[in-house]
Formats: structure tokens, C-alpha cells, sequence
């Protein structure tokens, strides 16, 4: 039987292919991303939670899921533009927690920006009217796991 790609058999035959493993101390930027993401969207979730007294019976989950995906949106785009999860490299630095406090504050900003004007203009719909209280636990709560998060992965990079 003749292989199709004897490249692509050598390529996954080689085991240092196969392994997870950091280039000279370096953690992937997809890795930091698709964190990152994760943390936004558990942190949101925790964030109403915690705002509705740690009962699940007191606010809308299908809300709450479809905010949580306004406030991915608003924080990547930011985290791309200040480039907060570029950069890590050996240890984290100053200008690291720097990035990911512009980077988080400036989102933030952005989505209380958008409810007041939501609340503001009578715009009646679930997606803006996000409580400025939940806002609020988002963003120390985004903020904290960044800031963890860049630190373990230095420790293990």
C-alpha cells in the first residue's frame, strides 16, 4: 500500500511534534487568547451570580450567556488592540499587568458607555442593559484572572 504523504507520516511519527511543549520559554499567544476568553466569559457568569446573591433562580441565563458574549467581543477587541496577551516571554513584567490593566479598563469603559447610552436612549433590549454592579465584579474579576494567569503562565513557560 503506498502512503499518500510520507511527509505528513514522518512529520506525526517524530514525537517532538507531538508534545505540548514551549519554544525557548515562550507560551503560544493562541493558548493566552482562547484563556483569556474563557476567563471572560467565566468571570461574567460568576459576576451575576455573585450579584444575585449566588442563586441561579434570580436572573435569566439565556441573558446573562448573550451579555457575556458582548462583553467577549469588547474585551478581545481590545485585548487585540493593546496587544495584552503579546509578549510573554521569561518573566512577567510590569509592562505586562500595565497592558492587561489599559486593556480591561478601557472595555470596561466601553460597556458602561454603551448601557448608559442603552438606558439613556430607552433602548429596550437584553443585550445592553447589562447592571453597571456586574460591570463592575466583571472587570475586578477580569482583571485578577489576567493578571494570575500571565503569572502562572510565566511560572511555567
Amino acid at each position: 500500500m503506498k502512503a499518500i504523504n510520507p511527509g505528513l507520516i514522518d512529520y506525526l511519527r517524530s514525537g517532538s511534534k507531538l508534545k505540548f511543549s514551549f519554544s525557548k520559554g515562550s507560551v503560544p499567544r493562541r493558548l493566552i487568547f482562547l484563556f483569556d476568553a474563557f476567563a471572560i466569559i467565566a468571570a461574567f457568569l460568576f459576576a451575576y451570580y455573585l450579584r444575585f446573591s449566588f442563586s441561579l433562580d434570580s436572573f435569566i441565563l439565556v441573558v446573562a450567556l448573550k451579555q457575556s458574549l458582548l462583553a467577549l467581543i469588547v474585551y478581545l477587541a481590545f485585548e487585540v488592540l493593546f496587544r495584552s496577551f503579546a509578549g510573554l516571554t521569561n518573566r512577567t513584567t510590569i509592562q505586562d499587568i500595565f497592558r492587561v490593566f489599559i486593556s480591561t479598563t478601557c472595555s470596561v469603559a466601553f460597556l458602561m458607555l454603551f448601557t448608559f447610552l442603552g438606558s439613556h436612549l430607552t433602548w429596550q433590549f437584553d443585550l445592553i442593559n447589562i447592571p453597571r454592579s456586574i460591570l463592575f465584579i466583571h472587570y475586578i474579576s477580569v482583571l485578577t484572572l489576567w493578571t494570575v494567569l500571565r503569572m502562572v503562565f510565566k511560572a511555567k513557560a
